[in-house]
């Protein structure tokens, strides 16, 4: 579902001017943390984006940065 999501943004933004560059980093960096995630083994919160951003940056081994938090909210919002 996010990796769906993900790849949805990501086409759009790579429609967008070079000004929008950081968002599409940040949704590939989201998407390469996600693909580290074993999805048998772990639950998604996808409904609680302090519990997602938790688990994301316990997989990040680091704080996601504010662009990353922006498409995090987006995704977690549209549902």
């Amino acid at each position: 579902m996010f990796l769906y999501k993900l790849k949805e943004i990501e086409n759009s933004l790579e429609e967008k001017i070079a000004s929008e560059k950081s968002l599409l980093e940040a949704v590939i960096s989201l998407k390469n943390i996600l693909l580290k995630i074993n999805f048998e083994v772990e639950d998604i919160p996808e409904y609680s984006f302090d519990k997602i951003l938790k688990l994301l940056e316990v997989v990040k081994k680091s704080p996601l940065t504010k662009n990353e938090k922006i498409i995090l909210r987006k995704i977690i919002h549209k549902k």
